[in-house]
């Protein structure tokens, strides 16, 4: 073993705590880490915190930062930040949207910030977040645009002289975060598109620079972003992997040179802690250094690149001791192996109640924020036991005993969060199982389907929607099995809840109206059996003006409504015939002037064949077709006076 390598697994033992499994009776607490020259933790409390945390350890004073919402659902508008954050020599901190975080008011006040850019609009970050800023004598830049696409235009156009373009997708934020810190240091812009075609405002930006442009790096496979958009930017190369810790490698691999080995920040590519690398970006920019994604393990071939290619002085972990493992440093910085066993991260746990009064103590670390299930099985059915559980502060968020009515336990609980665990004897001595059912991580919807599976009880999976277009979408409920059960629950931003309902015979979907570049929230939970869901997005048609005599269009959804604009090219008695092309189908039809007063609304059928109308020459009109049975193909023909 090398004297490098040597020193740092000094340095590692000097950290190292002794674990037994995860879960085992009174489980010995994990140590905080020692400091050493080889290796520093930057992880506090929450994001907030750890956030602050970086904030300290790279800046001792700073007149700008930027100031990014913390919260899950608007990460993204901060995902093209770190550039800008390096271009200022400035932090990324975090606040929450109703008021300023604690933990940033400190850190802007010790950094002696005069400007902050604020990378989301105001609807996220509201006015209490920007009359505290005020109050603290700071200047407010407003970064945030329409959507995300032109966010990350207008950090663009804050950057000088840009001659090379990151391009990753607008729907996932794991390759955007792992090119974050070498974009920031090269001082590229990172831009979003949709996986079939260019954002029109990013394409107009890119066509304003075109002919300065001598690279476009395009992130991700062709699963993420089309053939078809890499063609249409400038110079392109496509970086991408099997997975985002494969993408990540590779995004090394070709900024090799770029990067200085003095240290390297590890930080977990999870959904849930990608925040951490969101916060480091910019501090790893001050020195050029490579950030690292790992799971629980680190990859063993981007384990392999790191000491091949990129052996380092020092290694940063970002995150408490939950997010970013000791053994994994120790695996990173010696020639160990990482033992860590992923197989029983939880999900498992089991033993004798052997004499009466017996009471087994377990710690139980959440991987995931979310709802859990912990299903009791025992080998003896005539015997019994009582699971309890409470959190760090004490709270009781389980007291139960088990019996035929009392099969287990559903808790929510927060990544990174320590809990209590006891299985004490009731009746008899059985020996016990306690299986665990973990939440899947928060997902963004893409596309016009999502599926998934409920494997426990109470599970309730999340996902984040972009609404593409504004108008009526359909969510139709599909499911592998007809027996079962779930329900689908979603609400907008402002909390307003849009649907909830229980799927069923007479319940096979939901229909809602929603508004371009808005976010929403879907929550699909188990109600009976453990059915595989797959759910179909109707999405609305754009509004369209009526050119000439004849319009026609495909009703393919429950509740489908195609908008139509109507002016009128002569006053007059004007007729609206209606076609179908499947004569048991019908749709409903409706009219209305400027001043919003009704004209027609009527539906298809046997003896309703139009509409007609007198209308004022050069009148704006409004035409509204929307599916009433069967999914037919309509054309309107209509007679001018």
């Amino acid at each position: 073993m090398s004297k490098m390598r040597q020193k740092w697994l000094a340095g590692c033992i000097a950290l190292a705590f002794s674990v037994s499994t995860l879960f085992s009776p009174a489980l010995a607490m994990a140590a905080t880490d020692s400091a050493t020259a080889d290796i520093l933790r930057l992880g506090g409390k929450d994001r907030y915190e750890t956030a602050a945390q970086i904030a300290q350890q790279g800046w001792q004073k700073s007149d700008y930062a930027v100031l990014s919402a913390g919260m899950n659902e608007n990460l993204v508008d901060a995902l093209t930040a770190a550039p800008l954050a390096k271009a200022k020599n400035a932090p990324i901190l975090l606040t929450e949207g109703g008021k300023l975080n604690s933990f940033t008011q400190q850190e802007l006040s010790r950094l002696g910030v005069k400007e902050v850019y604020v990378t989301s609009g105001s609807k996220v970050i509201r006015k209490p977040v920007l009359d505290q800023l005020e109050a603290m004598g700071i200047t407010v830049n407003f970064l945030g645009g329409k959507d995300r696409f032109d966010t990350a235009v207008n950090i663009a156009k804050e950057l000088p002289e840009v001659t090379e373009l990151v391009v990753t997708t607008a729907w996932a934020n794991a390759d955007a975060l792992s090119v974050a810190s070498i974009a920031a240091t090269k001082g590229i812009p990172i831009l979003l598109t949709d996986s079939q075609s260019l954002n029109a405002d990013v394409e107009a930006y890119v066509d304003s620079i075109w002919s300065k442009v001598t690279k476009t790096y395009v992130l991700g496979g062709s699963g993420a972003i089309k053939d078809s958009v890499k063609a249409s930017l400038p110079n392109s190369v496509r970086i991408g992997g099997e997975d985002r810790y494969a993408t990540n490698r590779e995004i090394l691999k070709t900024f090799v040179s770029d990067l200085k080995s003095d240290q390297i920040l590890i930080a977990n590519g999870k959904n849930a802690h990608l925040v951490d690398s969101l916060a480091g970006a910019p501090y790893a920019a001050l020195s050029q250094s490579p950030m690292v994604l790992v799971d629980e393990r680190i990859n063993s071939a981007t384990k392999e690149f790191l000491k091949t290619n990129l052996l380092p002085d020092k290694v940063v972990a970002l995150g408490g001791e939950q997010v970013v493992g000791i053994k994994l440093l120790k695996s990173l910085l010696s020639d160990e192996e990482d033992d860590t066993d992923v197989g029983t991260q939880g999900n498992v746990f089991s033993g004798k109640l052997a004499y009466k009064g017996q009471k087994d103590s377990y710690t139980y670390v959440a991987p995931k924020t979310g709802r859990y299930r912990f299903d009791f099985g025992t080998d003896d059915v005539t015997s019994s036991y009582r699971f309890y559980m409470k959190a760090m502060n004490n709270r009781d968020l389980a007291n139960v005993t088990t019996g035929r009515y009392t099969v287990g336990a559903t808790v929510d609980l927060t990544a990174g969060e320590q809990y209590t665990v006891a299985v004490s004897q009731y009746e008899g001595t059985p020996a016990y199982t306690i299986k665990i059912g973990i939440p899947n991580d928060p997902a963004v919807i893409i596309g016009d389907v999502f599926s998934g599976k409920l494997a426990y009880t109470d599970q309730k999976d999340s996902y984040t929607y972009i609404a593409p277009k504004t108008g009526r979408y359909r969510f139709d409920f599909g499911t592998d099995d007809v027996t079962s059960s779930y329900r689908f629950y979603m609400k907008a931003m402002n909390n307003k809840d849009l649907a909830n309902v229980t799927t069923g015979r007479y319940t096979v979907g939901a229909t809602v109206d929603l508004t371009v570049g808005e976010q929403y929230t879907i929550e699909i939970s188990q109600y009976e059996g453990t059915p595989a869901y797959t759910i179909k997005i109707g999405i609305p048609n754009d509004p369209a003006v009526i050119i000439g005599d004849v319009f026609s269009g495909k009703l393919a959804y429950t509740d489908q409504k195609d908008s139509y604009t109507y002016i009128a090219p002569k006053t007059g008695r004007y007729r609206f015939d209606f076609e179908t092309d499947d004569v048991k189908s019908s749709y409903r039809f409706y009219m209305k002037a400027m001043n919003n007063k009704d004209l027609a609304n009527v539906t298809t059928g046997r003896y309703t064949v139009g509409a007609t109308v007198d209308l004022t020459v050069g009148e704006q009109y409004t035409i509204e077709v929307s599916q009433y049975e069967g999914t037919p193909v309509y054309t309107i023909t209509i007679g001018m006076p």
